[in-house]
């Protein structure tokens, strides 16, 4: 009993040290994984004394998560987009003088 409480409670305040919402970057996403293995890793009954709403705010971290590596990613894909544009300068001599 007293062991399943202790590992519940201190899977909660893990959770509890997350950074807000707001503050939550990519970098986080070890943290996140560690907290989810974490609490699959607990017994039936260990997870009986986690608090249903620590729960959902992982998820809800995780939800947010998911989020920001879509953006990431599609920010990193338009970065390899615009790197793979043509942006050389033409040489033409633009009003068609000639040059001496």
């Amino acid at each position: 009993y007293y062991e399943a409480i202790a590992v519940s409670k201190m899977f909660e305040g893990m959770v509890g040290e997350l950074p807000y919402m707001e503050n939550l970057t990519v970098a986080w996403k070890k943290g996140l994984e560690d907290l989810r293995t974490m609490y699959d890793e607990m017994s039936d009954y260990e997870k009986s004394f986690v608090d249903s709403d620590v729960l959902q705010v992982l998820r809800d971290y995780e939800n947010r998560m998911k989020e920001l590596e879509k953006i990431e990613e599609s920010a990193n894909n338009n970065t390899d987009n615009s790197t793979n544009s043509d942006n050389s300068e033409s040489t033409e001599n633009p009003d068609n003088t000639d040059v001496v």
